[in-house]
């Protein structure tokens, strides 16, 4: 069985877990009867591994209970409070909290965030973070990654709908175009070679 990092933030855990190709025969083993079905119809090797590592992970954490999804995508286990999902090359991470709803993404530091910086970036962020720098545009990306998970709808502009900001505690995360704004605090933690944000705050209403 893999190793499981945890790192808990206030109301929040987030389990990390790193894929290891020699143990998919124990994560297929970790698998509920309808999710080895659709394992059948992933034929990407990546995608296989990271759907067989994140159940693997659920396992571990809540037992065999099903991962459910929402209209929009949110995953969910009935009883079990609020969850999120996230993977990347190599490690896969679910956040957990029984207070609010959650959102985590896992980023690489990466040069494709600065070539992809005009798509999601808006001037008051340019204050803040270097479009330049793939540090802080791979923060950025992951930044608005946990954001567009906590919208909960469908047809988000990253660049309008999204903004990151900074307070007296650190970033915050605002989700626009649809009623009030709702502002997150955000956080981010180091997990060797990735970035790991997410949300450490419920919504806060911004009329």
């Amino acid at each position: 069985m893999s190793s499981v990092e945890i790192i808990k933030l206030s109301e929040l855990t987030v389990y990390l877990m790193e894929i290891n190709e020699n143990q998919l025969p124990e994560y297929f083993n970790d698998l509920t009867a309808a999710e080895k079905t659709r394992l059948e119809s992933i034929h990407h090797p990546a995608k296989r591994h990271e759907f067989l590592a994140s159940r693997s992970l659920r396992t571990q954490l809540f037992g065999l209970n099903h991962i459910h999804y929402t209209e929009v995508g949110a995953p969910y286990i009935e009883n079990e409070g609020f969850i999120s999902i996230s993977h990347t090359t190599n490690l896969v991470g679910i956040a957990c909290s029984s207070a609010f709803r959650v959102g985590v993404d896992l980023e690489f530091i990466k040069d494709k965030a600065v070539k992809l910086s005009p798509r999601f970036v808006n001037d008051s962020e340019k204050q803040l973070f270097d479009v330049s720098d793939p540090c802080d545009m791979s923060l950025l990306w992951s930044f608005k990654e946990t954001l567009f998970k906590l919208a909960g709808r469908k047809g988000i502009l990253w660049a309008k709908d999204l903004i990151v900001g900074k307070n007296e505690h650190g970033y915050t995360g605002t989700i626009l175009g649809d009623g009030p704004g709702r502002q997150y605090q955000l956080a981010v933690s180091n997990f060797q070679h990735y970035l790991v944000t997410c949300n450490t705050t419920d919504a806060t209403l911004i009329y």
